[in-house]
């Protein structure tokens, strides 16, 4: 009912001075009802027809977080830019600007300049963020986040290729850091207490062994250093994976452990996020495998 009367204003009275915040209002209806391609098309609209209104800077807030909701990063990252050249913006204002342009770039795959812009945002926080504002929190736990997950699909994008042991071992040894560097910013994330990104972190550093754990047990089997025939081959293959799959199953446990400890964690803030479903199906499901000692990879976590 709400919308349908601010909708007819900016229709009927599109010269009145309440269509621009007849729109914006609308617009916060549409996000609050989780309509956010509706609320996008009142944002365009009042951006289009009214760029005097007072109301937007407030609008363009609103379409930066819902471009990046939609994945429309490039859009994303064009609102965001006269945001962070507005020199009237607040630090709080301006904290969420970088965090949010920071997300988009890591979304448009450009992930040395979200890092770069998510360094800055957490030295911003650092220096203008105010003591226990659950706000501030938020947009730095945000740009933190952003900073780990680059690092850990900079780790995913490395794939291991056919060749011998010892050049795969140093392919995954450069994985493997990069994973590390992931799992060191996920727990710095996490230090902010924001249950939403403390959630999302507990979620990733679980993914990310469970999924290292595919990759290692499905990369291409290195070739024997003696010859063997044909039945000696599928031996040395089958053995081969058995013997892959015990060495690496502590990574499978570490994915449970923090699993668990993260489910413990949303349980004892009772806040739930879009990570709570799939961290409770992944669980299960590598539980389920650990239990039953395969080896198979199917049904791995995908990367989001």
């Amino acid at each position: 009912e709400a919308v349908s009367r601010y909708d007819r204003v900016a229709d009927e009275f599109p010269r009145s001075p309440y269509a621009s915040p007849a729109l914006y209002n609308a617009g916060l209806c549409f996000v609050a009802m989780g309509q956010v391609a509706q609320a996008v098309a009142r944002y365009e609209r009042l951006l289009q027809n009214y760029p005097e209104s007072e109301d937007i800077p407030h609008a363009r807030f609103q379409l930066l977080a819902a471009y990046n909701h939609q994945e429309r990063w490039n859009d994303a990252l064009a609102m965001g830019g006269p945001l962070l050249e507005d020199r009237d913006l607040t630090p709080e204002g301006r904290l969420e600007a970088m965090a949010r342009m920071s997300q988009a770039f890591l979304g448009a795959g450009r992930f040395a300049e979200a890092r770069r812009l998510a360094m800055k945002t957490l030295a911003y926080h650092k220096e203008h963020g105010i003591e226990g504002n659950r706000r501030d929190a938020h947009f730095a736990g945000a740009a933190n986040f952003v900073l780990a997950d680059s690092y850990r699909r900079e780790s995913e994008a490395i794939e291991i290729p056919p060749a011998t042991a010892e050049e795969q071992h140093e392919i995954l040894e450069q994985r493997a850091a990069l994973l590390l560097q992931a799992q060191r910013e996920y727990f710095d994330t996490m230090r902010y207490t924001d249950p939403e990104w403390a959630a999302a972190s507990g979620y990733q550093i679980g993914a990310m062994y469970d999924r290292l754990w595919t990759v290692i047990t499905t990369a291409p089997i290195p070739p024997p250093k003696n010859n063997y025939n044909e039945e000696g081959m599928r031996i040395y293959r089958e053995e081969y994976r058995k013997e892959m799959a015990k060495q690496v199953r502590p990574l499978v446990q570490h994915a449970i452990r923090y699993w668990e400890l993260t489910l413990m964690m949303i349980e004892r803030t009772q806040v739930d996020t879009e990570w709570t479903e799939r961290l409770k199906a992944d669980l299960e499901r590598v539980r389920e495998r650990t239990l039953g000692g395969g080896t198979s990879p199917q049904g791995t976590a995908p990367a989001p």
